[in-house]
This record gives structure tokens, C-alpha cells and sequence, in this order.
């Protein structure tokens, strides 16, 4: 409701194209709607000849759009390092509000193949690039990059990346083993099938609790929202209830971000905004300093073929 005046200038332009007014964008508003209903297009009509309902599918995807948008812009207002979601994925959302008897056994066999789409339900949606696409174009505007290079080095990341991976992902679990990697190897397989068994054994009504918990946190957002467009003070977050449940988030860097808050107050009460803004390099060298560490050791244990240590 808030972007109304944006959607109502992304559909004049649409309608009547204006390539002037449309140059910095990475690419016409024309052809990024025609880009998404293809895309919709696709899995609505692999979902419908296999036997979803049309319904059941509008639902799913209405769904799962709201969670990567929210997501996106979760990722690009806070940086978070992470946007996973612990076990709200649009099927245990569905689930939970419409129970497994309404869905019949073929609209549930589609909605565990889509799986693949949400992730599983411990860190749904972390490895969705939407989040990380969005940040490159926030660094390219703050860096001065045009907006259609940064597409271009995208595509090409993209192509690079979805490549090699087919490439080593099954050449390194043939010549290695399944067993010699991560459990996330193929728990992601295992777990969409073992989530249908347990719909089709064990059928249940839709779960009052969880609707009624649902409906008083949107409400509470909602609140939440409105009071920090309107004071900017206001210390709340929607973006709380996300993070709070993702996984390898709060779980793990709670005591540095305490420690990180508790030495900027510091700073900023006894050293004002000049000595704060002079210590800014020495905490953002921090920052890069672990996420370097956090590659080498993946290397280092490729070269001496032993784990070494789990950053994350």
C-alpha cells in the first residue's frame, strides 16, 4: 500500500513505454513484466498439468512472492548476513490454514515437489539470490555503477555459477561419497518426500493456534509499520520476527552484535559522531577480516582434504 504511487507509475510506463525516464533501470518496466509472467507462466503450467489446482497454486505462489519480496527488502534496508526463515515456507503456511484434508493427495504431492522452489523448512529461502541481486544494485548505486552493467555482470555470475555447480556438485559426490559431506547434501531430497508421507499418513484439520498466532502478529505489524512511518524514532522492526527465527542468525551472532552495539554507544557518548565516524574503517576491516578467515578455511581443507574448522 505504500509503493501505490510506484506500481501506478511502473503500469503508466507499461502501458507507455518512455525509454528516457526509464535509463537508469536495469532493464524497461516493459519487459520486466513480460519477463515475470513468463516465469509465472511456466511453473503454473507445469503445477496445473500435473495435477495441482488452480487455486491451491494461486495461493502457493501468492504466497511465496510476499515471503522473497519481504525478504528483499528485509535484506536491503538491514543487511542481515542471512535470509533464511525457520519452517514458514508457503506449504507449512497452507498446511497450517487450510489443514491437509481440504488439499487432496495430488495438490499435496505438487506442493512437496515444490520444495525445490522455498528450501527446506529449517532455512527456507536461504540460498534464494533475489536478496543477494538486490544488494548489488544498492552497492552499484552507491558506488556509481550503472544499473545495467551490474545486470550484465549478474547474468554472467549467474551462468558461471548455476554451471559449475551441475559440474562438481555430482562430480564431487561421485568421486567422494554422499556420506563425506554435509548432511545438507541430500536432506533437501529426502525431505520433501518425507514431509508428504507425513501429509498423506497422518491427515490433520487446519490448526487453529497457528492461524489465530498468525493473524495477531500481521496485526502487530501492521502496528508496527505504521507507527515507524510516522516516528523515526520508533525502535521496532518487522524485520524482528524474521530474523528472530532464522537460522544462523540471531543463534549465532547475538553476542557480537550485543558487543557491537554496547562499543558504538560507547563511542558515540564519549567521543561524539567525529571519533565515531574516524573508527568506522577499523570495524568495517573487522568485518572483512572474519569474512576472509571464512573463506580460507573451506580452502584449507580442500588442500589438506580434512575438515578444519566450521566457520558457520
Amino acid at each position: 500500500w505504500s509503493g501505490r504511487k510506484h506500481f501506478k507509475t511502473v503500469l503508466y510506463h507499461v502501458i507507455r513505454p518512455n525509454p528516457a525516464e526509464e535509463s537508469a533501470e536495469p532493464i524497461s518496466y516493459r519487459t520486466m513484466v513480460v519477463i515475470l509472467c513468463f516465469c509465472l507462466l511456466l511453473p503454473m503450467l507445469f503445477c496445473l498439468r500435473s495435477g495441482m489446482s488452480f487455486w491451491v497454486f494461486t495461493i502457493f505462489i501468492t504466497i511465496y512472492l510476499a515471503i522473497v519480496v519481504g525478504l528483499t527488502r528485509m535484506r536491503d534496508e538491514l543487511g542481515p548476513p542471512i535470509h533464511a526463515i525457520g519452517y514458514a515456507t508457503p506449504q507449512d503456511l497452507m498446511i497450517s490454514m487450510l489443514g491437509t484434508r481440504r488439499l487432496r493427495p495430488g495438490n499435496l504431492t505438487l506442493l512437496s515437489l515444490m520444495n525445490w522452489l522455498s528450501g527446506v523448512s529449517y532455512a527456507s529461502f536461504r540460498t534464494h539470490p533475489m536478496p543477494e541481486q538486490m544488494e548489488s544494485f544498492k552497492l552499484a548505486e552507491r558506488s556509481g555503477i550503472q544499473n545495467r552493467t551490474m545486470l550484465i555482470v549478474l547474468i554472467l555470475a549467474s551462468i558461471v555459477g548455476i554451471g559449475s555447480s551441475l559440474i562438481l556438485c555430482p562430480y564431487t559426490i561421485y568421486k567422494e561419497g554422499v556420506a563425506a559431506g554435509s548432511e545438507q547434501i541430500h536432506a533437501g531430497g529426502a525431505e520433501t518426500y518425507n514431509f508428504l508421507s507425513s501429509w498423506l499418513v497422518n491427515p490433520k484439520p487446519a490448526d487453529k493456534v497457528a492461524i489465530t498466532v498468525l493473524g495477531l502478529t500481521f496485526a502487530l505489524n501492521l502496528g508496527i509499520i505504521f507507527f515507524r512511518s510516522r516516528l523515526a524514532w520508533f525502535p521496532l522492526s518487522p524485520a524482528g520476527y524474521v530474523i528472530g527465527v532464522a537460522p544462523g542468525t540471531t543463534d549465532i551472532i547475538w553476542f557480537p552484535m550485543v558487543i557491537a552495539l554496547v562499543l558504538k554507544w560507547l563511542i558515540l557518548w564519549y567521543g561524539g559522531v567525529r571519533v565515531y565516524k574516524q573508527g568506522l574503517p577499523f570495524f568495517i576491516g573487522l568485518v572483512l577480516g572474519e569474512a576472509l578467515l571464512g573463506c580460507f578455511w573451506p580452502i584449507l581443507s580442500l588442500v589438506l582434504r580434512s575438515t578444519v574448522y566450521n566457520w558457520i
